[in-house]
């Protein structure tokens, strides 16, 4: 049976962005998700959700987390988190490994996907090198990666389509996930 990671971006303790109107975290709303998403999967695959831990600084509760996905070995590893910019940044990216191109048609086809289920603008697929922002998942992870920014949880705008359309949401990383583990 085919592995599939899903890695919560952030933790509890460290939540990552919040939205200043309803103080909601990237962390709370990405754990919402990746149950949402373990259950819609877990019919036809192994999955297991990954959290960082609370008590190590932000590169090591990374490093502990790409170790215990490495050692699962799963088919594609996934990294969910939301943008974080200013309160009018809007859109849709997933982040790839430079050097992978199968991730790069999945951080492209999951970008548009994510636009069209919330009605955001696409920002397309983002190349990562060593020393950018998620280099250390995209980088160190042993299989396929790629992170999720579904949406801006800075504009309010944003994370109300996100809400709204929750489901739309499931099932865009879901038409992700498939493409993805189609052409790998």
């Amino acid at each position: 049976m085919t592995k599939i990671a899903i890695a919560v971006g952030h933790s509890e303790t460290k939540p990552g962005a919040v939205n200043k109107t309803t103080a909601l975290s990237e962390f709370k709303f990405n754990s919402v998700v990746a149950a949402a998403l373990k259950l819609a999967l877990s019919k036809k695959y192994d999955v297991r959700i990954f959290f960082r831990p609370p008590n190590l600084d932000n590169i090591d509760a990374i490093r502990k987390v790409v170790r215990e996905i490495n050692i699962y070995y799963p088919g594609l590893a996934i990294e969910l988190h939301c943008n974080a910019a200013n309160s009018s940044a809007s859109g849709a990216e997933v982040l790839f490994w430079y050097k992978n191109k199968k991730t790069e048609q999945i951080a492209e086809f999951g970008a548009n996907e994510f636009a069209i289920a919330l009605s955001v603008p696409s920002r397309g697929s983002k190349p990562i090198k060593r020393g950018d922002r998620g280099s250390v998942f995209l980088g160190e992870t042993r299989c396929p990666a790629i992170i999720t920014e579904p949406f801006f949880i800075s504009n309010d705008n944003d994370l109300t389509k996100a809400l709204v359309n929750f489901n739309r949401l499931i099932s865009a990383y879901l038409s992700m996930i498939q493409f993805g583990l189609n052409i790998l």
